[in-house]
């Protein structure tokens, strides 16, 4: 499993691993999903550009990124009960908080944020957002 697959695989893990006061399907990434107008939580993977530290044949490689939860809620429910689960989401990748992805160390070194709720037609949105890093060795031990 390449760098990439392993840092998502770790982060998504530890998603699912989350308790929260009503559990919540995940839409999985990729594939259909049908949330029969009930509440759920989507994740995204978005890893940044890849870089390096030191010289570019042995520098250490620095791969980093955002995790973002998307909270769904329907509508007419107000924003109590959404915010609660977001809220607790983003104590789950608060920083501090390191995972393990292959040889890999996946580490949440900031605060994850809640950000600002959207209306949606049926939904209420709000995403949840969570910084990573990983600093593996040179590329000869990725």
């Amino acid at each position: 499993m390449g760098g990439e697959a392993a840092i998502q695989a770790a982060l998504y893990r530890h998603l699912k691993a989350t308790k929260l006061p009503v559990a919540l399907p995940i839409a999985p990434e990729g594939r259909n999903f049908d949330p029969k107008g009930r509440a759920y939580l989507r994740s995204t993977f978005l890893p940044a550009e890849t870089t390096s530290f030191g010289t570019e044949s042995d520098g250490d490689i620095i791969y980093g990124g955002l995790f973002q939860i998307d909270v769904f809620w329907p509508v007419n429910e107000g924003l109590t009960r959404p915010l609660t689960h977001a809220a607790m989401l983003a104590a789950r990748f608060c920083r501090g908080t390191r995972l393990t992805a292959n040889d890999l160390e996946v580490r949440i070194d900031q605060p994850a944020s809640v950000l600002g709720a959207q209306q949606e037609p049926n939904w209420l949105h709000i995403p949840v957002r969570a910084r990573w890093a990983v600093y593996a060795g040179p590329p000869s031990t990725v």
